[in-house]
């Protein structure tokens, strides 16, 4: 749910974190251009019904079906809007075929004659919802449908998800906010749900709670590319170039298909002002042998470091101490900056790396890598078994 490639429209700048104006194509902060298939927000089942070829989906009884009986059982997660702005400028008008806009007035009609019918009240909404892909003016209606079986229910589940997600659509972060919050009380452990609570943080300005949030995801699941991606594009919004490069690199290890993998790779590009002509695949890079080198665990080892998009362009030098222990020496980074999570994920990386070369060269001794700052030799960070 939380990053699409998608050509869906995109919310915020991925530079700085910049909430983007309706219908904006530049950033109004930083001026850098809005990608038209890369965003925040990644809808996991529900996108690949929405992109091109919408009308002939649409009057499909596949879609109509969709669109009129409810969802499985877990409740309407957060899809995106299908508004005209969003679409290729040669796509035909997207529009509700009218057989599904009567379907869903005379589903709402019954709803309505019978108030205490919370399955039909639940239907409608579902309904409603879902028809707001296409029709944004059907999220108010789902909002008020789903009100009404908050107002007999006030916990249930499924109400509080789909009014954080409508309030999501339409901008309203604070009410996105205490509606996720409501919900996560009573469901602590949907991660998606906690990725668009930071996102919704963000947008609130509230940097340190998003921050906690997605990381909090992160401890959960290691490998949730939506809160590496976010993560990211926050960092990014606070200027901590670094974290957010690192962020964006493990979100490249956790993509969920290459189509996304790539996104990121033109992501992690345009950060690198052009001059990543390789994709940055990870924090740590498989390394390459100088030509004419003979290739050693040491000179492995080395390049790992050296080919690394974050910290490599600061290697100074490496110092071995021994076949297994080296002093890596950079110039200004950041590691102190580094938040613990992204720490353990920048060692865990490096080490799982640095064993597939031990494991290469038959390397039997337990290997420690001292990461020094240049200027005042303090070990910043070590890499040991």
């Amino acid at each position: 749910m939380v990053v699409s490639v998608f050509p869906m429209e995109q919310r915020f700048c991925a530079f700085c974190g910049t909430a983007r104006e309706p219908a904006a194509r530049f950033c109004i902060s930083c001026g850098r251009p809005f990608a038209s298939r890369l965003r925040l927000h990644l809808p996991p089942r529900w996108a690949p019904l929405f992109v091109a070829g919408t009308v002939v989906l649409l009057c499909s009884g596949a879609i109509v079906h969709g669109l009129l009986f409810p969802a499985k059982k877990g409740g309407v997660k957060r899809v995106e809007t299908a508004s005209q702005g969003n679409l290729p400028t040669d796509h035909p008008p997207v529009e509700l075929p009218q057989q599904v806009k009567d379907a869903i007035r005379d589903l709402v009609a019954r709803a309505q004659a019978a108030p205490d019918d919370l399955t039909l009240w639940r239907q409608a909404a579902q309904a409603q919802y879902r028809a707001g892909l296409f029709d944004p003016a059907y999220l108010n209606d789902a909002r008020t449908a789903y009100r009404h079986i908050l107002e007999r229910v006030p916990d249930d589940l499924e109400a509080l998800r789909a009014l954080g997600n409508i309030a999501y659509e339409q901008r309203q972060p604070t009410a996105a906010v205490t509606y996720y919050r409501q919900y996560l009380t009573k469901k602590p452990d949907d991660l998606e749900v906690r990725t668009d609570l930071g996102t919704m943080l963000l947008a609130l300005g509230e940097t340190d709670e998003a921050l906690a949030a997605y990381q909090g995801v992160l401890r959960d699941d290691p490998n949730f590319f939506q809160a590496h991606f976010n993560l990211g594009v926050a960092y990014h919004g606070m200027g901590k170039t670094e974290e957010a490069l690192a962020a964006f690199a493990r979100a490249r290890e956790t993509a969920p298909n290459d189509q996304i993998r790539e996104q990121v790779d033109q992501l992690l590009a345009r950060m690198h002002g052009g001059e990543t002509k390789r994709p940055a695949s990870s924090l740590a890079q498989e390394p390459s042998s100088p030509a004419g080198e003979n290739l050693s665990f040491r000179t492995a080892a080395e390049s790992l470091f050296r080919q690394n998009p974050v910290m490599g362009p600061r290697v100074d030098r490496i110092e071995w101490s021994g076949e297994d222990r080296a002093q890596v020496y950079v110039r200004d980074f950041p590691m102190d900056q580094m938040g613990p999570e992204m720490r353990s994920l920048f060692r865990e990386r490096m080490l799982a790396r640095l064993r597939e070369q031990k494991e290469r060269f038959r390397i039997a001794q337990a290997v420690r890598f001292d990461l020094v700052d240049q200027a005042t030799g303090r070990v910043m960070e070590t890499i040991a078994e």
